[in-house]
């Protein structure tokens, strides 16, 4: 799964006087909704946010295969003083991971230094670990490509975790729960062990209440 920012934008008729906001998240593959889920949960937004099975209607990338995961982030408002509504469409999942993590400020999860948790999230893209962890490799050939790339990631997180508790400075970020939620189900699927610290980093994110009550939740989604 390659880095993906492409915006599409458009705008309809809709009748006058009707404030009206909706923000709704799919993807190509369900199951890699489950960090979306999580960071939902942990940043309180379920109100704010429709996370839906509905397969994405447009493709970002002209290239993007069916073993490909792609999100899909539609947000649609209207108004109040406007006769149109405005539908804004991205499949950037670091744009996902900011508009839920800044919901609610106040939680912390998104912090000063937004930039090293936007480059966690883009560096878990460009090493493909959402398709390793949730795409289709049957055909592909990629599997020993992919398991490689996911003990080098593991092998950058440890590191990291050599100088800080969290990826992030000192507390939880959505970096942390974003990370730990792909990372745990990257390395179950292409049987990679992970570090202490990151071991000990993906427990403490996975057996939080909230995030293994929205992992079920995602769980008995797809039954």
């Amino acid at each position: 799964m390659s880095r993906m920012t492409s915006i599409i934008r458009k705008t309809n008729v809709q009748c006058e006087g009707h404030a009206h906001i909706s923000r709704s998240i799919s993807c190509s593959h369900p199951p890699a909704l489950d960090p979306i889920r999580a960071l939902v949960a942990v940043t309180a937004s379920s109100s704010v946010f429709t996370i839906t099975d509905k397969t994405p209607e447009s493709t970002p990338c002209s290239e993007a295969s069916s073993h490909d995961v792609q999100y899909e982030f539609v947000t649609e408002s209207n108004c109040a003083f406007k006769n149109k509504t405005t539908v804004t469409t991205t499949h950037c999942l670091c744009a996902i991971v900011r508009a839920v993590a800044t919901t609610n400020p106040e939680l912390c999860l998104y912090t000063m230094r937004s930039s090293t948790i936007e480059r966690w999230v883009d560096d878990m893209l460009t090493a493909g670990l959402v398709d390793a962890a949730y795409a289709t490799t049957d055909g592909t050939g990629k599997e020993k490509e992919q398991k490689e790339a996911v003990e080098q990631f593991a092998s950058n997180v440890e590191e990291q975790l050599d100088k800080s508790k969290y990826l992030v400075g000192r507390t939880v970020t959505a970096a942390d729960v974003v990370v730990s939620v792909v990372l745990a189900e990257a390395a179950r699927r292409t049987g990679v062990v992970l570090g202490e610290r990151t071991t000990a980093l993906v427990d403490f994110i996975l057996n939080n209440p909230t995030v293994r009550g929205a992992l079920l939740d995602g769980a008995s989604a797809l039954d």
